[in-house]
């Protein structure tokens, strides 16, 4: 069959199509509505504030030069708040993952039923179902900067308003991933575990962690280092972190000590995005191997 017969032939979706046209739509409109003004960035005014930030770059006490500046403020701050904002995104993604997996568990249908893996939830089991999904749909769409601002009202200034809020949100997020993990399971296993007696939790042990763990951990590292990523901007709200550095150090106009938190908080990324590429090869060699 040649080319133009193929493309001739090819399946059509007027849905498709049509999302296509709104949602063109929907950006333009929402240009008009902003009344975003391209000009504004390369105007004089932007130009000259670029000019002078690109300036005040330059450390401003670094007579011995810019790595040994640098080193000191490593040193001195950078790298506590380091090992702050890893340990915020570590105790956050821990707790998230604490409250999702008994939350997945609750919320796939073919578990959360009379006969998992045989029918569908009815009754008592489907309020309960669309209970837990409800709440985690909650979750997750709550911002984590809006859930902790609300949370510091509430427990004061500290680190647990950023954990709780990074946990409340990624457990959300967590929570509906692994529940479709759950619900896209082979069911031939689980569903002979329960007819040989199993209960739920053995199920979910013996038969579908064995079975899910490689993507479930995938899920994991994924919002871990989003996690990460959060916890440099949470640090703003208070907790002693590189976000906090940086509001100092912008409050302070000192562009160099930010630029500097910035680029740290950039490597912490970048090393934790390394980590899972590793964790991934090593699930995937695994399952290969298998």
């Amino acid at each position: 069959m040649t080319p133009e017969a193929l493309y001739r032939d090819r399946p059509r979706s007027r849905l498709l199509r049509a999302s296509l046209v709104g949602s063109l739509v929907i950006v333009v409109v929402s240009w008009l509505l902003v009344g975003s003004d391209l000009s504004t960035l390369a105007s004089p005014r932007a130009q000259d504030n670029l000019l002078r930030f690109l300036s005040d770059l330059t450390p401003h006490d670094a007579p011995d030069g810019w790595l040994v500046w640098a080193s000191v403020r490593i040193a001195d701050h950078g790298g506590a708040a380091l090992r702050a904002t890893l340990a915020l995104s570590l105790a956050a993604i821990g707790l998230a993952a604490a409250v999702a997996a008994p939350a997945a568990l609750l919320a796939a249908s073919t578990l959360a039923t009379a006969e998992p893996f045989q029918s569908p939830p009815r009754g008592g089991w489907r309020i309960l179902r669309g209970s837990v999904r409800g709440l985690l749909v909650l979750a997750r769409a709550l911002p984590e900067y809006l859930l902790a601002f609300l949370l510091i009202l509430i427990i004061g200034p500290g680190a647990w308003p950023a954990i709780l809020a990074l946990a409340l949100h990624n457990a959300g997020i967590l929570g509906r991933l692994w529940s479709e993990l759950i619900e896209d399971a082979d069911p031939a296993a689980p569903a002979a575990l329960w007819r040989l007696g199993a209960r739920r939790g053995q199920v979910a042990l013996l038969a579908l962690l064995p079975m899910l763990l490689g993507q479930a951990l995938l899920f994991l590292l994924t919002r871990w280092e989003t996690a990460v990523r959060e916890s440099t901007v949470l640090g703003m709200l208070g907790f002693v972190s590189l976000g906090w550095y940086l509001a100092d150090a912008r409050a302070r106009m000192h562009y160099d000590d930010l630029a500097l938190y910035v680029v740290l908080g950039a490597a912490l990324v970048l090393a934790g995005d390394l980590l899972g590429v590793v964790v991934r090869w090593w699930l995937r060699s695994e399952g290969t191997r298998r």
